[in-house]
């Protein structure tokens, strides 16, 4: 059983040739995506963890230890599409952020709650590098939208009987409450909090000790 690595050392693979799957399979992967004609920023980039990594909410060694294991398969970061030519779908400052936050969303869901996994993912971006600025708007991005793929989770709630609609009325109305969620957010909230995500940011700066070899 291998050790996990933090996640400033985590390492990923392309999900379409990751080496956990048969060749087989790696070969009806690549032939389905030959297939689509969307240009290829459209399409979400699928990514494998090539090892489990850690990480440690708050602090190195707080004891709020999150695994994501080996071979997770994930899409990156869930950016609409205009917005990609400012915040890519994959970066290195917020890949693994992306794979931890995914990993809170499918594998943890019943222990972790929305609001946490959300915030654990702003933590995480910049400790990997990310400003905090960029971190933020992120952040206030997946608490706009992630409610989506979190209730689509949760059967028998509002938001799981919304998500049943047909497309024709569930893309418009998803596409509705999150952009009304998403502009509360930063006028009710975010404007009165930047000097806390700028304290948060300095307290992280503070913990980047040196890693050992």
């Amino acid at each position: 059983m291998e050790e996990p690595v933090s996640i400033t050392r985590a390492a990923f693979q392309a999900a379409i040739n990751y080496e956990g799957l048969s060749s087989e399979e790696r070969r009806s992967r690549r032939a389905e995506s030959r297939g689509s004609w969307l240009p290829p920023g459209v399409l979400a980039p699928k990514w494998v963890t090539e090892k489990s990594f850690f990480y440690d909410v708050g602090r190195p060694g707080s004891g709020d230890r999150h695994v994501v294991g080996r071979g997770f398969e994930f899409d990156g970061a869930s950016v609409p599409f205009p917005l990609t030519l400012f915040v890519p779908q994959t970066h290195s400052l917020y890949l693994a952020a992306a794979a931890l936050h995914d990993w809170l969303y499918a594998v943890e869901h019943e222990t972790v709650e929305r609001e946490r996994a959300d915030a654990i993912f702003r933590e995480a971006m910049i400790v990997l590098g990310l400003n905090w600025f960029w971190a933020g708007l992120m952040w206030r991005a997946v608490r706009a939208g992630g409610w989506a793929p979190w209730y689509a989770r949760k059967p028998g709630t509002r938001a799981w009987r919304v998500l049943q609609l047909p497309w024709p009325l569930r893309l418009p109305l998803v596409w509705a409450i999150t952009v009304v969620r998403g502009f509360w957010g930063v006028v009710a909230h975010d404007l009165w909090r930047w000097g806390g995500f700028r304290e948060e940011a300095a307290r992280i700066r503070a913990l980047d000790a040196p890693e050992g070899p």
